[in-house]
């Protein structure tokens, strides 16, 4: 099916993603499981579960493998690569991309998406798993454990940890902090060298989402309305508790990429434009 995985898509948290084909000549993306915890029938259960998943924002698991302790994922293969290749600044395929009008419209999007369609469940790379699914001293686990992961996933499309990532005297302070001076100090927030009202809208929806504390967070239809709403109208959020913030989550806050969350399917546009098909490991 991969050809002794010969094409390498991407590197994931929980494993690699090699490009495959089957026999009944569909191209697919087979995702290794790298060292998986689970025994064989929690496996199974995991499977059972994300099969059930159907939703435009999602690509669809068709298959897997259980072989000892091998584990292999199947989903249908996405042509144009991850998120990030549209919305980092990158020597190769720099004029690729998005603007960010479409950028707000593909948060928006989501946005609207899992206000109707939740997933919770402790599952994710970690970085865009909610702090409770890792410790659960922090809070309850309930639906706003999807309100944090699309938190970071507007961190992601805003480009502040890439932002972060380059500065050295900030190299060691926690993220969502770093995020909140710069707002609290009334500085402008640098984004591949432009201005844009948009870019705070996000920021501080993104604040809002990755509250320490899940009772902090607003709901997807909160969220909803917040993106829908104007810039004055929307308060900053407190800042994010210094306490019970596990080390590696910390680091992980910064370091992660987009391309290695839970598999997402954007749709560009809504007239004639293309598809924007997104897999990632």
């Amino acid at each position: 099916m991969t050809r002794n995985f010969k094409e390498k898509l991407g590197q994931g948290g929980y494993g690699s993603v090699y490009k495959g084909k089957l026999q009944s000549g569909p191209n697919v993306a087979v995702k290794i499981l790298s060292k998986p915890k689970a025994d064989g029938q929690d496996f199974i259960n995991e499977v059972a579960t994300i099969g059930r998943i159907h939703h435009v924002n999602i690509v669809q698991l068709i298959g897997y493998c259980a072989e000892r302790c091998k584990r292999a994922l199947v989903y249908d293969f996405m042509p144009n690569g991850s998120l990030e290749k549209y919305i980092t600044s990158q020597e190769e395929g720099a004029d690729q991309l998005l603007s960010w009008d479409r950028k707000f419209e593909i948060a928006l999007g989501v946005a609207r998406d899992k206000s109707i369609v939740t997933l919770t469940a402790a599952r994710g790379t970690i970085g865009y798993v909610a702090p409770e699914l890792i410790n659960r001293s922090i809070g309850p686990i309930s639906y706003k454990a999807d309100v944090y992961s699309f938190g970071m996933l507007l961190i992601d499309i805003v480009g502040l940890k890439t932002n972060l990532a380059a500065r050295e005297d900030v190299s060691s302070q926690y993220f969502p902090h770093w995020i909140y001076d710069q707002l609290d100090n009334g500085k402008e927030i640098e984004v591949l060298d432009e201005t844009h009202e948009d870019i705070k809208k996000l920021t501080l929806v993104a604040l809002w989402c990755i509250q320490m504390n899940p009772l902090d967070r607003p709901s997807m239809t909160k969220v909803v309305e917040m993106l829908e709403g104007e810039l004055q109208a929307l308060q900053t959020p407190p800042r994010p508790s210094e306490s019970r913030v596990p080390c590696s989550l910390e680091f992980n806050l910064i370091s992660s990429s987009i391309s290695s969350t839970e598999s997402v399917k954007l749709l560009e546009s809504c007239s004639d434009s293309a598809k924007i098909d997104v897999i990632v490991a």
